[in-house]
């Protein structure tokens, strides 16, 4: 399940994790903090509910990180399981590992290169 609700600026309303969603994610996240990751997440998702519906969203990012400082734990769970339950999501974890494992080979191959078969720590 990619999709859940929220109670959040006074109305309860659709968080949907299709590939549009992540896209707004991955422009929303500053850092690596859990607290940047859940306002991006949060934000993304109401956006990717509201384009699947062709509603313009009626909500700023700012609007929805003063939010998501209100919502209970509850809230920011469901959200969590519908971003890891979603098809999107866990394409982007996975292309994330393939050019982290790729990124790992090509540094052993500069360093073989350089050094000859010798690995040097």
């Amino acid at each position: 399940m990619s999709y859940t609700t929220i109670e959040i600026l006074g109305k309860t309303r659709g968080v949907k994790f299709n590939m549009y969603a992540i896209e707004v994610l991955g422009k929303h996240l500053n850092g690596d903090s859990a607290a940047a990751f859940s306002y991006a997440a949060v934000y993304a998702g109401l956006c990717g509910n509201c384009y699947v519906k062709r509603e313009e969203p009626d909500f700023t990012f700012e609007q929805i990180c003063d939010a998501v400082d209100e919502l209970g734990t509850d809230a920011l769970d469901g959200v969590g399981k519908a971003l890891n339950e979603s098809k999107a999501w866990q394409a982007a974890v996975e292309k994330g590992k393939e050019l982290e494992e790729d990124k790992k080979k090509a540094t052993q191959n500069s360093v073989e290169i350089i050094y000859g078969s010798h690995v040097v720590s």
